[in-house]
């Protein structure tokens, strides 16, 4: 079971690259790691617009059982893949400038 975001507005001042993710709770580092990997990010990807180390992504990433993202040439350089997101929602998300998966 997952468990509830504690603080929305903080988790979208990271990905705007605001807030680094050591401001986040447990909780929250977990839902924004899902969320970036359900969009396709790497853990570089993740690592380089969050302020964590991509150690830390992955461990993330792995404790809650999700494949490293792909940041394959099928998605956009700059944004997340269009319907990465569609069925919550949400607004995508803005790929860090200058990097690809690999």
């Amino acid at each position: 079971m997952t468990r509830p975001v504690t603080s929305p507005h903080a988790i979208e001042a990271c990905l705007r690259g605001s807030e680094p993710a050591e401001a986040l709770s447990t909780t929250d580092r977990e839902h924004l790691v899902r969320r970036c990997c359900e969009a396709g990010w790497t853990d570089a990807e993740i690592a380089a617009r969050t302020g964590m180390t991509t150690y830390t992504t992955a461990r993330i990433r792995t404790r809650l059982g999700l494949p490293a993202g792909c940041g394959c040439a099928e998605h956009d350089d700059t944004e997340t893949p269009p319907d990465a997101l569609a069925a919550t929602g949400r607004r995508r998300l803005r790929r860090p400038t200058g990097t690809r998966g690999g």
